[in-house]
């Protein structure tokens, strides 16, 4: 297999630890090697970009875990502004800024139905009373509000 090396002023340099771009596209450097071992999320240029089998790939909508905490990843970076409910493992996860809220507890919209959000997750299980972000009280149904 081919080996590429990071190579700055004409020096190996075995301590970069990023990104860089290759005849159009990006790779992650760790050690002065491009590591197409690594897929997660690096942090370059002020923004958290995803990386999968050393590439960036700005195609990828998704939930990825980095450092204890899930992110929600569109076009290839952390979307900060999003907020709602995304489908990632045959689970319905809700995202507040951009980050997995397991601590949300309450009703969220989503394709013209409210659900009921518990734990991060929607609780299928729940069957009950619940407020809604308008104050009012919603008659629930494994998860979904009765019309």
């Amino acid at each position: 297999a081919d080996t590429f090396f990071y190579v700055q002023n004409g020096v190996l340099d075995t301590s970069y630890v990023g990104l860089v771009e290759f005849y159009g596209a990006w790779y992650y450097v760790e050690g002065g090697i491009i590591n197409f071992g690594f897929t997660g999320l690096t942090y370059f240029a002020d923004t958290f970009f995803y990386v999968q089998n050393g590439v960036l790939d700005t195609s990828y909508v998704g939930l990825v875990e980095f450092y204890g905490a899930w992110y929600y990843v569109e076009g290839g970076i952390i979307n900060f502004a999003f907020s709602g409910l995304t489908y990632f493992n045959d689970t319905f996860f809700y995202i507040q800024n951009g980050v997995l809220d397991t601590r949300f507890v309450g009703l969220v919209y989503f394709y013209g139905t409210y659900y009921y959000v518990e734990g991060g997750i929607i609780n299928f299980n729940y069957t009950g009373p619940a407020v809604g972000p308008d104050g009012n009280t919603y008659n629930v149904v494994n998860g979904v509000v009765q019309p």
